[in-house]
């Protein structure tokens, strides 16, 4: 996979991913009630927060690349999203699915020279955390391709 292809990944991902905590928000004001709702609720506003930065990230690298960012979708539908998931079931698979666009981004093709020692660090640091926000959301972190 090229760079931009890969960056284009990662910022697709961002926007299910950012999508999908919305979801997750929407069913703990549901599930829970009291201290436990607002501290998944605090965990749901900073996972927000990491991946909006990652979108914004994303959108700037694929500018400087001299790519087009793809827009984002009005919607998403997986089937992690179904109605027989938990709400930590959700956010579990969508650090998850952010988890694989990251480790592409790391073995992409054609970064320039200049950018692939920061472009590793950067997807490094964001998968990082992923497993902390998966760990956070179930307790296990799943083994991922090259690191089982």
């Amino acid at each position: 996979m090229n760079v931009v292809d890969a960056w284009q990944a990662v910022l697709e991902r961002e926007y299910a991913a950012l999508y999908g905590y919305g979801i997750v928000g929407a069913r703990l004001n549901v599930d829970k009630q009291g201290d436990e709702q607002g501290d998944e609720q605090g965990s749901v506003r900073a996972a927000m927060k990491a991946h909006a930065m990652v979108r914004d990230r994303s959108i700037a690298a694929i500018q400087s690349l001299g790519g087009t960012p793809v827009p984002a979708a009005p919607a998403y539908t997986t089937e992690d999203s179904s109605d027989d998931r938990t709400p930590r079931q959700l956010a579990t698979a969508i650090e998850v699915e952010c988890a694989y666009t990251y480790l592409q981004l790391i073995g992409a093709d054609g970064v320039p020279a200049s950018e692939q020692t920061r472009t590793t660090q950067v997807a490094s640091r964001w998968l990082h955390g992923a497993a902390k926000r998966q760990w956070e959301w179930s307790g296990e972190i799943p083994a991922w391709p090259g690191f089982s």
